[in-house]
């Protein structure tokens, strides 16, 4: 007897980012000057045909895949290394979003954690931090509210300090999504609805809060 079923499977590619890698050895993490970002438009679902076969009856399941995620493909300049090697002096890498586009785009430069798969590079999901020239010609981001709150936060050896920046780091505060408290005192100055950096961190630094904190839980660090 023939059977045919229709399901529908929505999925997101939350874990896609760090289901392949999970290797601190083929985690590449560098400073980079943006080059290009672009979209890349993909088909809202997938069709394909399940066939199940038990003792009496042979089924066709046609199932739909609907993808919630939006695709990027990002175009850097290197400007420093540090973790992992790569020789050339730019780099285009693969990237995912549940909505919006990358929280990295508007910036000129970035912290970013690509990891290499199937002869392309993909972002670890969610992972940059922008980041900014210093006085002393070091590269260092503003306090990072959503890593010093990470549930590992206990067992963190990095603490914020103050950073002189060249050029004043500042971020507009619009939107509940993007209110003062993710600015806290003493690490921002609110000046109306703008918030200025004052604590951070360099970038060698910045890597060790994620080492500590969310690639930690995504299997890179023990």
């Amino acid at each position: 007897m023939l059977q045919k079923n229709i399901g529908i499977l929505i999925l997101s590619l939350f874990f896609w980012s760090f289901s392949f890698a999970q290797n601190k050895d083929s985690l590449l993490v560098f400073v980079g000057e943006k080059i290009e970002i672009k979209h890349i438009p993909q088909p809202i679902s997938k069709k394909f045909i399940d066939t199940i076969i038990n003792e009496k009856d042979t089924i066709f399941e046609e199932k739909f895949v609907i993808n919630t995620d939006s695709k990027f493909v990002a175009k850097y300049k290197v400007i420093q290394i540090l973790n992992g090697r790569y020789v050339a002096d730019t780099i285009s890498f693969n990237l995912f979003v549940h909505s919006g586009g990358p929280n990295f785009a508007p910036y000129k430069h970035a912290l970013l954690f690509v990891y290499p798969h199937k002869e392309e590079f993909y972002l670890e999901k969610y992972q940059s931090i922008d980041v900014y020239l210093t006085k002393n010609k070091r590269w260092a981001g503003a306090y990072s509210v959503i890593d010093y709150q990470h549930p590992n936060n206990s067992r963190f050896t990095v603490k914020p300090e103050i950073i002189q920046f060249i050029e004043p780091v500042t971020y507009v505060i619009g939107s509940i999504a993007d209110s003062p408290k993710n600015y806290p005192s003493p690490y921002y100055f609110i000046n109306s609805n703008q918030a200025k950096a004052v604590y951070g961190n360099y970038v060698e630094d910045l890597f060790k809060l994620k080492q500590q904190g969310v690639l930690k839980v995504r299997g890179y660090y023990k």
